[in-house]
């Protein structure tokens, strides 16, 4: 793949500092950046084994995988025509992937809906969105970090 691919997405890869160097193209650093921050959310923690466990391992990185990274892979899934696992993204994180910024079914998908819902009544309807923000901050933190490693190897 190309970056051509992702620029014809609307998405200019280039134009976010993320071109490809070292041999690398801009879909292997996303698709690193996106595995290693991952790694380093709630479900990477957990360490559920995708190919043993491949619908837990997507529900747990539906629900509490690195925010960015879902956007990150849903780019690339559109990009280079995965349209399979793309409505399977549109459909768990809507059409906001998991950024707080729509209030309707359609933004906020299927876990979004459920998260608010379960936050709601673990912590209140006025804490969930200052969680909600605390865990987009240390998600982009983290995908930020990875995005730079890979970048730079």
């Amino acid at each position: 793949m190309t970056n051509a691919a992702i620029d014809t997405m609307g998405f200019a890869v280039s134009a976010f500092g993320i071109a490809p160097n070292n041999g690398k193209t801009a879909n292997q650093i996303l698709q690193c950046a996106s595995k290693v921050a991952n790694q380093f959310s709630i479900a990477g923690v957990l360490g559920i084994n995708e190919e043993t466990h491949p619908i837990g391992a997507t529900l747990s990185n539906a629900f509490l995988g690195n925010t960015l990274s879902g956007i990150s892979d849903t780019i690339t899934h559109v990009a280079t025509g995965h349209f399979g696992p793309a409505y399977v993204d549109f459909a768990l994180g809507g059409t906001a992937q998991g950024l707080p910024i729509g209030t309707v079914p359609a933004a906020k998908g299927i876990v979004g809906l459920t998260t608010d819902a379960a936050l709601g009544a673990a912590v209140g309807e006025e804490m969930a969105t200052p969680v909600g923000w605390a865990k987009l901050g240390i998600d982009a933190v983290a995908y930020a970090g990875s995005l730079l490693y890979w970048k730079s190897h």
